[in-house]
């Protein structure tokens, strides 16, 4: 596994969210997610954006960054916009 696949996993598991979740907010499907968690290599640069948005943390850090830092408060934020989603 590679750091970015990593990353993407390790960002998701830490703001507490599902890959349905994740999914949903970033407009693909499950195995999609599953997919790119496993083999990031594929992920097009319209969704690198959408994941910094989504985790609320530097496009740069998640795709080319090995430091991953998510607080309560941005995993209580990101929950509630889901929610109203």
């Amino acid at each position: 596994m590679n750091e970015l696949t990593m990353t993407l996993k390790a960002l998701r598991t830490r703001s507490g969210l599902t890959r349905n979740e994740v999914a949903t907010v970033v407009g693909v499907d499950q195995s999609t997610i599953t997919r790119w968690e496993k083999d990031s290599s594929n992920v097009p640069a319209q969704y690198m954006q959408e994941f910094a948005s989504l985790y609320q943390y530097p496009i740069d850090n998640i795709f080319f960054g090995k430091n991953i830092v998510i607080s309560h408060m941005v995993r209580d934020k990101r929950l509630k916009k889901v929610a109203t989603t």
